[in-house]
């Protein structure tokens, strides 16, 4: 793993915070089932792998077969690392990613950041595309 990288994805669709915190596999606000304090507009939230274990290691592996060594070296595809446990350097195998949803005042998402090279863009993709 390199350095942190923060990454901040402007989402264009309307989705609503309520629309996220409907899915089975997302907590909103929430941290192993305690309430977080949050900023208004600004939302944590915690994305669990094990609904897209399939399709992220079907992406990994189908689609990028020879550059596998590469991904999991370079954590580019950090969801697989975890659900895989492979080179993971003492930052934990928890399998879940988390992200900070931004809002507007009617509560629709403006933009999510990925906050640490553990988060993966493939799994908010994914997300994201369930709820679009």
């Amino acid at each position: 793993m390199g350095m942190i990288r923060m990454d901040s994805i402007q989402v264009t669709d309307k989705i609503h915070i309520d629309d996220l915190r409907s899915l089975d596999m997302v907590s909103i606000d929430m941290w192993n089932g305690v309430e977080m304090e949050v900023q208004p507009n600004r939302h944590h939230m915690n994305v669990d792998l094990s609904y897209f274990e399939e399709k992220i290691i079907d992406y990994v592996e189908k689609q990028h077969p020879l550059d596998l060594q590469r991904i999991v070296e370079n954590w580019e595809v950090p969801s697989y690392n975890l659900i895989k446990e492979l080179n993971t350097n003492g930052i934990g195998t928890d399998k879940r990613c988390d992200y900070v949803v931004n809002v507007d005042n009617d509560g629709y998402v403006k933009s999510v950041v990925i906050m640490t090279e553990r988060n993966c863009r493939v799994v908010l993709d994914l997300l994201l595309e369930l709820v679009s």
